[in-house]
């Protein structure tokens, strides 16, 4: 199937104009109409493309983390924590203005389902039955992404004082005391 390159270029443009608007203002306060225009975009062609501003963001998460796996030194999940944990650290103002203190529970499901592909897809091939062969795997996987999650927010609304390493680290420590490599 060939790609259409409008398409390509108009969810380029959308994705861009919200990152933009990231980096000034909190995503509540961002509207279709904001991004449109920053996007230089008509709001007809982004309601063709899009249900609305969060599932531009559903986007926006899917191609980081394709590119951030693409990025990741290797397949290692550790390389792989990190890499996300880096990207998270380059771009704080624009997490941060995602995710408030009152954090809007559709953009944390969001970053927990983005999570569970990953988990799910390791936890696949790595998990050992022992005492948790009578526990389904999408329940382990859906706790572990749902613990990351949160994990990962209290990291952001604490200033990243904890560094990459170490975060990436106890995360790494946390997913092997249910799956081992």
């Amino acid at each position: 199937m060939k790609t259409d390159l409008r398409v390509v270029k108009t969810h380029r443009d959308l994705t861009q104009a919200l990152l933009r608007l990231l980096e000034r203002d909190n995503f509540a306060s961002i509207t279709v109409n904001d991004i449109c225009v920053e996007a230089l975009v008509g709001r007809s062609t982004f309601y063709d493309h899009f249900e609305d501003k969060y599932s531009l963001l559903e986007l926006l998460f899917k191609t980081e983390r394709m590119s951030t796996r693409e990025h990741a030194q290797s397949e290692a999940t550790l390389d792989l924590i990190k890499s996300v944990l880096y990207m998270i650290k380059e771009n704080e103002v624009i997490f941060r203005n995602l995710l408030p203190l009152n954090e809007d529970q559709q953009i944390v499901e969001l970053i927990r389902s983005t999570w569970l592909e990953d988990v799910l897809k390791y936890n696949e091939t790595h998990l050992e039955n022992g005492d948790l062969k009578d526990v389904p795997l999408e329940f382990i996987s859906d706790f572990l992404a749902g613990g990351y999650t949160m994990g990962i927010i209290d990291w952001i609304h604490n200033g990243l004082k904890t560094s990459v390493e170490d975060m990436a680290l106890y995360q790494y420590k946390m997913l092997h005391q249910f799956v081992k490599p």
